[in-house]
C-alpha cells in the first residue's frame, strides 16, 4: 500500500511522471441482529440483521432453509448463519439463534356437589403456570379471573388459562 511514482525519460530528453496510490480494502463487513423466541403469538420471525456495508447475503439454517435476503423470515425455531460478502470479496459471519416456548398451562379441574346443605362450593382448579391470565365462563353469565372461585349456580363452568408466551389451555367441569 502507498504511493508509487513513476519517472520516464525517453532517448530525446522528453520525460513524463505518473503516481498511483495503491489502497488496501480486506475487510468484511461488521454485521450485528438479535437472537428472538418463537411463542405461541409470535410464529413467525424476521432476522434482523444490520450490516455496516452493502454485500450479498446467504444464509442457511434449520431444515435446509437458505435464502439471499438480507432479512429472511424464519418459523422454525434453531441456529441460522449468514454470510455477507462485501464488493472486495471480504466475508463476515454471524449466527443467530431462534428459540421457542410454546410451553401451555396445564389446567386440572376437580367436579364438585351443590346440595340442600350445601348452597355454594368453591370450584377446584389447578394450573400449571401461576402467572397465565385466568378467565372462567359459566351459566348466568358468570365470570371469574380467580383460580378458584366461589359459586351458587349449578351447570357447566369453563377455564382459560393463558400464559405470556400465548399459549393456552382450557377445561370444563360439571
Amino acid at each position: 500500500p502507498g504511493f508509487y511514482h513513476l519517472n520516464a525519460l525517453a532517448e530525446n530528453g522528453c520525460q513524463d511522471s505518473a503516481t498511483a496510490h495503491i489502497a488496501i480494502d480486506t475487510l468484511g463487513p461488521i454485521l450485528s441482529g438479535s437472537d428472538d423466541t418463537l411463542t405461541c403469538l409470535k410464529t413467525q420471525t424476521t432476522l434482523l440483521l444490520f450490516s455496516s456495508d452493502s454485500a450479498q447475503y446467504s444464509w442457511q439454517g434449520p431444515s435446509n432453509f437458505t435464502s439471499n435476503l438480507k432479512n429472511p423470515k424464519v418459523s422454525i425455531p434453531g441456529d441460522y448463519q449468514v454470510t455477507a460478502t462485501k464488493q472486495n470479496g471480504c466475508k463476515t459471519n454471524y449466527l443467530f439463534h431462534i428459540f421457542e416456548d410454546i410451553v401451555k398451562p396445564i389446567l386440572q379441574l376437580n367436579n364438585d356437589t351443590l346440595t340442600c346443605s350445601k348452597d355454594s362450593i368453591k370450584l377446584k382448579a389447578l394450573n400449571s403456570d401461576p402467572a397465565s391470565v385466568l378467565l372462567w365462563n359459566g351459566p348466568n353469565g358468570f365470570t371469574s379471573s380467580v383460580l378458584n372461585p366461589y359459586i351458587k349456580e349449578p351447570g357447566i363452568y369453563s377455564l382459560i388459562s393463558q400464559s405470556k408466551n400465548g399459549c393456552r389451555d382450557s377445561a370444563s367441569l360439571t
